[in-house]
């Protein structure tokens, strides 16, 4: 099992996983890839398998170059939202506005809205 294997990529290596399985599902068939690796998050942060701060980390290094892949990708903001809200949305994963908010400082002051808007854009459809 994941959680017991002490050497696996996974529980050695968190943040860089969550970073290495963002940058991913950018690649191929974005939103349908990104919404499941948020799921996937969701899951193991509920399970303790991955921490607040290993996912947080993890997506804002590859916030941090947003510039670099908003160039390669537009919908760049759209895909991120997709993995941030099944975070949101999950009853067990802990995951509130206020980790949101600090994934938002390496794109501010410029794009924290509009990554905001994203997110909540992603909410509302994943509701309906």
């Amino acid at each position: 099992s994941l959680s017991e294997d002490e050497s696996s990529v996974i529980r050695t290596r968190h943040e860089e996983f969550v970073k290495s399985m963002s940058l991913i599902t950018l690649d191929n068939n974005p939103i349908t890839q990104t919404t499941v690796a948020g799921k996937m998050f969701a899951e193991l942060l509920s399970k303790n398998i991955l921490s607040m701060e290993a996912i947080t980390q993890g997506i804002d290094a590859v916030l941090k170059n947003w510039n670099d892949y908003l160039m390669d990708n537009p919908q760049f903001f759209s895909h991120i939202a997709a993995i941030i809200a099944p975070l949101l949305l999950s009853q067990n994963a802990s995951f509130d506005f206020n980790n949101l908010k600090v994934l938002c400082t390496s794109i501010r002051p410029d794009n924290s809205s509009k990554f905001f808007i994203e997110v909540l854009n992603k909410i509302l459809s994943s509701k309906e």
